[in-house]
């Protein structure tokens, strides 16, 4: 009697433990399902090179051969800023598939469509478990649209399992499953609820990724429409500035010949004049030599031309030309010329045009009553040549951006709004071309110095001006 009663809950015990195993062993399977799954997702997205359509129709295929569901359909946005969700993929169970027809399928299922004003897509619920005769008021705009009960009607689908796709809290599109049962198993909802959140984080990411290629794409071609401009601009400033130099060669010519009294004689304050529309025709050239060399820098064209330089009479005869500006708003123009300054092998023209900037500039934001001086040395193995004024100087948060093309400080408009920002651009270029330094320091409201350095063994010529 004993001996029965153990061995019935021994019995009972192992019938007990077996089915626990049973059930263990049902959850690693499915557990095991869907690490697989969600794994092949990972990798489908991570070996997407195609369309929105093209992976979405590709994770269908993975859920519906995995699970073994009657059909499986994605609805998502075409772009992040979409505000209808469009068919994107989907998959029906082949065998089911070949033995009702093909009910012309991929046609019609590019007719479903979900707007985000559903009330449920509006709602906090993110699944819906509905009939199939009731699919189309959830998924299709249109009444008489008759597909979604054709669909379920042929494949024998009872009822459909809806879930939000989302990533990082924002609606990305719907999963539908098409079940045979009218209620999906308990454990295959957790499933689904864990494939969504994948699923939608796959389809954000693609999405993004599209996005950026749509960007990248735009701002590529904004940028070759930009350099087309940039080019056409160019041209045109190359073809205006070459029309605009002949004229003022000639005007300059003429108006230093009725200077000089080859037309007849020329009263002082004819002359005065006549020197100021001179030394305004001047300014013209070097705006237009600026223009030029902007343009043949552009393209490539611009030519450094070396030739032996006396640079100590080349700033003198530009201080020379600006005394007369400088006498008139009562600032002091001073030069500390060299006893004695080598020749420098230095492309001249380019070279004037930079002193002039300089001390143009100087000028032009120094107020009346100030101090402009110009300092050109040959120490410790470096030419040295800097122009050093009492002016507005120039602020320390636009300091990285003076050299740009184009670019002028605030305070530099204001003082002086018709210059082009080409001058300081040029001068660097210039400079540097030549295998020089540009120097510069400035203090807002203490005035400001611009300069150049060349090594001296680099520029240095055999012959030596001669002192002055």
């Amino acid at each position: 009697m004993v001996d029965a009663q153990i061995q019935d809950n021994s019995k009972e015990q192992l019938a007990h433990i077996t089915q626990e195993m049973y059930v263990k062993n049902m959850e690693l399977a499915s557990t095991n399902r869907t690490l697989s799954l969600l794994r092949a997702i990972d990798l489908l997205v991570l070996n997407s090179h195609g369309s929105l359509k093209e992976l979405s129709t590709k994770i269908c295929q993975a859920i519906e051969e995995s699970l073994s569901c009657t059909a499986v359909t994605v609805l998502a946005r075409n772009t992040l800023s979409d505000k209808i969700l469009h068919f994107q993929g989907w998959s029906v169970n082949r065998d089911i598939y070949n033995a009702v027809g093909a009910y012309n399928l991929e046609a019609r299922f590019e007719t479903l469509e979900i707007t985000l004003n559903s009330p449920w897509l509006l709602g906090d619920e993110k699944t819906l478990i509905i009939d199939a005769t009731r699919a189309t008021q959830e998924i299709h705009p249109d009444p008489t649209n008759h597909f979604i009960q054709d669909l379920a009607r042929g494949l024998g689908i009872k009822s459909f399992y809806l879930t939000k796709l989302r990533a990082q809290n924002n609606l990305v599109g719907v999963m539908g499953i098409g079940l045979s049962e009218e209620t999906p198993k308990l454990d295959d909802i957790g499933l689904y609820e864990r494939l969504s959140e994948a699923v939608g984080i796959a389809l954000d990411n693609k999405l993004l990724f599209d996005e950026n290629q749509r960007v990248a794409k735009e701002l590529e071609e904004s940028n070759r429409k930009l350099k087309e401009l940039d080019k056409s601009k160019d041209e045109f400033i190359s073809m205006a500035s070459h029309q605009l130099r002949t004229p003022l060669t000639a005007i300059k010519g003429y108006l230093s010949m009725v200077l000089e009294g080859d037309v007849g004689p020329v009263t002082e304050q004819e002359k005065t004049m006549i020197k100021r529309a001179y030394d305004g025709a001047q300014k013209m050239v070097y705006l237009i030599a600026d223009l030029l060399n902007v343009s043949r820098l552009q393209s490539g064209r611009l030519i450094i031309e070396n030739k032996p330089t006396d640079l100590s009479g080349l700033v003198e005869g530009e201080i020379a030309q600006l005394q007369e500006t400088a006498a008139h708003h009562k600032i002091k123009l001073i030069y500390q010329k060299p006893s004695s300054f080598p020749t420098l092998m230095l492309d001249e023209n380019k070279l004037r045009q930079v002193v002039m900037n300089f001390l143009d500039n100087a000028l032009h934001y120094t107020s009346d009553g100030g101090t402009v001086t110009a300092v050109l040395q040959a120490i410790d193995e470096n030419v040295n040549f800097t122009v050093t004024d009492t002016g507005v100087g120039v602020p320390k948060e636009v300091q990285p951006h003076l050299f740009a093309k184009f670019y002028r400080a605030d305070n530099a408009r204001k003082i002086r709004p018709d210059g082009t920002g080409l001058g300081l651009f040029m001068a660097k270029k210039v400079i540097d071309a030549q295998g020089g330094t540009i120097l510069f320091q400035s203090e807002e409201g203490k005035g400001s110095t611009f300069g150049f350095r060349f090594p001296l063994k680099q520029v240095q010529s055999s012959t030596l001006s001669p002192p002055a």
